[in-house]
This record gives C-alpha cells, structure tokens and sequence, in this order.
C-alpha cells in the first residue's frame, strides 16, 4: 500500500471539507481512501472551479459552494477532516486561510496539506516549477491571486504557525513517466497559447513573453516532470 494511502486509511472520514477544490479531484480521491467517508464540501473563490466540480461530479454525497478560504462561513469544530491541495500559493491571505482551516476541524479532526515545493528539484522537475511560476506571474500581471510556489522550509514555516500535531510528512514525486512525452507537450501546447494571448494585453510584457518561449523549448529538450510535493498529514489538539 502507496505511504499516502496507508495514512488515509487510518483515519476516520465522515464529513470533509476540500479547500480551494478547484475541479474537485482532490475532495474525491479522499473519499476513496478514507474509512467512513459521508459528506464531502468543496469551497472554491472561483465561479468557473465551482461549476466544473459540479459538472464532474454528480454524486449526492458531494456539495460544492463559492467562499472565501480566509473567511469560511461554517461553524467551529464542524469537520473530521479539512484539506487544500496546490494551493497555498494561490491564498492572499494564507495565514488566515490556515487558521479558519483549523477553527473549522474538530477537537482531534485531520488537515491535510498539499503543496508542490520549489527546491530540491530534479533538472526535470525544475521546468515545471519554471513554467508554474510564468504563469503565475502572467496571473499576477492579470490582477489574479497567484504567488510563486514554496520551498519545503517555507510550507513547514507556515505550517508550524498553526497548532497541529502528529505531523506525518511524506514527500510525493513521480520520476518515472516520459519527461519528454509528446501527448504531455501536446496538451500544454494550448496553454501557452492561452497565456500568450493573454500577455498581448498587458504592458511591458516583453520579458514575460521571452521567458514563455524559453519555456515551451525547454519542454521540448530538457523535458518535464512534476515538482516534488510535500503531503503532510497533522491534528487539531483535542
């Protein structure tokens, strides 16, 4: 059994919250792994995110909803087990986040935290950080909430504010796979597109566009792998 999975197993599921559930895969691969799973909510500042979770995912035993991370509009100690994956990064107001993660868990209850890290990276691996980060800058030139990703110090930094315990740390990467796969560049080919049109809007994007090309020939001869991610599993004190 996969070290993530034997952790999950261990827990007790019942009611789930998924922050920043984007398309929602995170809030059900959860559901698959943990005991006891009933209920699973994903929260998502994004309209388009919420529509698509649904869109995904019609099964009853999910719901979904538009809310802010920092400001969750649920009761304190209302969930066994509260979890944000990627995204971290993308919170203006991660420390709030963190804490409204926390108020929201029961006395006892489980957080986990996903985050894609910036260091200790394979040549490989340090494309996709790259790229991430261009888009993010192009998100940030756009007027979206989109930071640079962590280094593992600065996850477990930000981490250790909150009071957690039972920490189980495991670090996820994926070396393996084709990092010169032609289906993967296919894919990403109409992103750079997406991103390209829109740095066509912005101003003194010149910069920006040269190290968007920089990167798509980079995908193409030094290839991509996924970023280490660090999964850590903690309590809340109760």
């Amino acid at each position: 059994m996969e070290p993530v999975t034997q952790i999950l197993h261990n827990l007790h599921g019942g009611n789930v919250l998924d922050i920043a559930t984007g398309s929602g895969g995170f809030l059900i691969d959860l559901s698959n792994k943990i005991p006891g799973f009933k209920n699973g909510v994903g929260v998502d500042n994004n309209p388009f995110s919420i529509k698509t979770a649904v869109k995904n995912n019609q099964d009853q035993r999910f719901s979904y909803c538009l809310m802010d991370a920092a400001c969750l509009s649920f009761h304190d100690d209302e969930f066994d087990v509260v979890s944000i994956s990627n995204s971290l990064h993308h919170m203006p107001e991660v420390h709030n986040t963190l804490k409204e993660m926390l108020r929201v868990v029961k006395p006892g209850g489980t957080v986990i935290i996903q985050e894609m890290m910036s260091d200790s990276l394979t040549e490989t691996q340090q494309t996709h950080r790259d790229l991430h980060h261009w888009w993010a800058a192009v998100d940030r030139g756009c007027g979206i909430s989109h930071g640079n990703t962590y280094s593992r110090e600065e996850i477990m930094a930000l981490i250790n504010e909150v009071d957690l315990i039972n920490h189980q740390i495991i670090e996820l990467s994926d070396l393996e796979s084709d990092s010169l796969d032609l289906e993967l560049q296919k894919t990403l080919e109409p992103v750079f597109s997406r991103y390209f049109n829109r740095l066509s809007t912005l101003p003194d994007a010149n910069d920006l566009l040269a190290q968007g090309e920089a990167l798509r020939k980079r995908l193409k001869t030094v290839g991509l792998h996924s970023a280490t991610a660090l999964y850590v599993v903690a309590n809340k004190p109760g």
